[in-house]
């Protein structure tokens, strides 16, 4: 496994797209890959295992004080290698006889010499008969490597969810709501057509930013890169649109306002008459009615002993349940992109070798790559900043023990 670990904006995350980069083109190295593959040789698993990386960062990664992608989520991808079953007869050829050379060198004019007054033959005679030998071991034009990438599976692990309700006022949150916001009128109707006209100073839970790019794109261009990179693995149509929608909807969450009213002597809150637009609006996107968003909103239910009892929340609380719902709605989506990743990329899914269907699922050879967060220290550090800070700083802990103490 390769750890890579560091602070915030020290390049972990274009490592492991370099290293990713590098070993898919391990099996594209000989002639007539190209011809085989592709036009650039690149197979067509392999091309989704290196589209990955970069669409977990724009559901995944957000501008921050340090960096303009940092990683709000750690990852640990497990990439697949085939391993040729001619790779003994391949090692067999380089392994060096009794005369301490390998079949395929060609000697030198006194280790001829040597060899002809061991065999008792003239240094013209050996000459002959090493080309023989080289004929018969002579190696494949293209021989095949010794492994090549199949696929590759992705683990992921604290996703900064209080960045989806809430983020410092110089930074961002994730990449993907600037990028839908940013996308054609034409693009947002095959969405939603309510996200017309909008743009992130419209939605509470973005608001107003002075940086439009990042990565060296502008969110327009990401938007259009990422549906390509989404279709690759089988993301579209039907598909993308829902996946997009889970995102208005957690953009839309944040327009719902509560306020403090007093009925019957008891005080609970209310959503004003002007913001019942915006639930309607909700309502259509979740194909959940306005009335039942509104009490899982605004109230809270205890059952005690048999009994059920149905409290109504202060608008605070109100707040912290619509918030919940949306970083919840925010991680399910997340979490399901990296189902369907791994089920465009796994070579338990996907490959099909020279071995049995019953040796494939456990006589993968593997490659780990660990990317983890960056330790940044915010103005205000919440639970997740706790947690990504110290699952840093353990395992920079180990990479230090490892390399410099054992």
């Amino acid at each position: 496994s390769i750890l890579v670990s560091g602070e915030s904006g020290a390049g972990k995350t274009e490592t492991v797209k370099i290293c990713m980069n590098h070993m898919s083109l391990v099996q594209t190295g000989s002639p007539g890959a190209a011809n085989k593959t592709g036009s650039n040789g690149m197979d067509p698993v392999v091309r989704r295992v290196v589209e990955s990386n970069p669409l977990l960062e724009v559901f995944g990664n957000a501008r921050t004080r340090r960096n303009d992608n940092s990683s709000r989520f750690g990852k640990y991808v497990q990439l697949q290698f085939d391993r040729d079953d001619s790779r003994d007869h391949l090692m067999a050829e380089e392994d060096p006889d009794e005369t301490g050379r390998s079949p395929t060198s060609s000697p030198s004019a006194p280790q001829r010499k040597i060899r002809a007054k061991v065999y008792g033959k003239s240094a013209t005679n050996v000459k002959r008969d090493e080309q023989k030998e080289e004929q018969k071991l002579k190696k494949p034009d293209n021989p095949l490597p010794v492994c090549k990438l199949v696929g590759s599976v992705c683990t992921v692990y604290l996703l900064e969810k209080s960045r989806v309700v809430a983020h410092d006022p110089a930074e961002r949150t994730f990449h993907i709501f600037y990028a839908l916001l940013a996308a054609s009128s034409e693009e947002k109707k095959t969405v939603w057509a309510g996200l017309v006209g909008m743009s992130s100073s419209d939605f509470v839970y973005v608001g107003e930013t002075d940086f439009q790019e990042w990565d060296g794109l502008p969110d327009c261009e990401h938007y259009a890169k990422t549906c390509k990179a989404l279709s690759v693995i089988g993301i579209a149509g039907g598909a993308l649109q829902q996946l997009m929608q889970a995102i208005v909807i957690v953009l839309q969450c944040g327009q719902i306002v509560f306020e403090q009213t007093k009925e019957d002597g008891q005080e609970h809150c209310i959503v004003p008459s002007d913001c019942m637009e915006e639930v309607r609006a909700l309502s259509e996107l979740t194909g959940v009615s306005g009335d039942n968003l509104l009490s899982s909103f605004t109230q809270k239910t205890m059952i005690t002993r048999g009994e059920t009892f149905v409290v109504p929340l202060s608008p605070a609380g109100a707040k912290d349940s619509r918030d919940a719902f949306a970083k919840e709605v925010y991680a399910k989506a997340f979490l399901w992109l990296v189902r369907e990743i791994n089920a465009a990329t796994s070579a338990h899914e996907n490959y099909v070798g020279t071995r049995k269907a019953s040796d494939r699922s456990s006589d993968f050879g593997m490659i780990g790559l660990l990317d983890i967060f960056g330790f940044e220290s915010f103005p205000t550090n919440g639970f997740d900043q706790l947690c990504i800070n110290y699952a840093n700083e353990k395992l920079q802990a180990k990479f230090t023990f490892d390399v410099f103490k054992t």
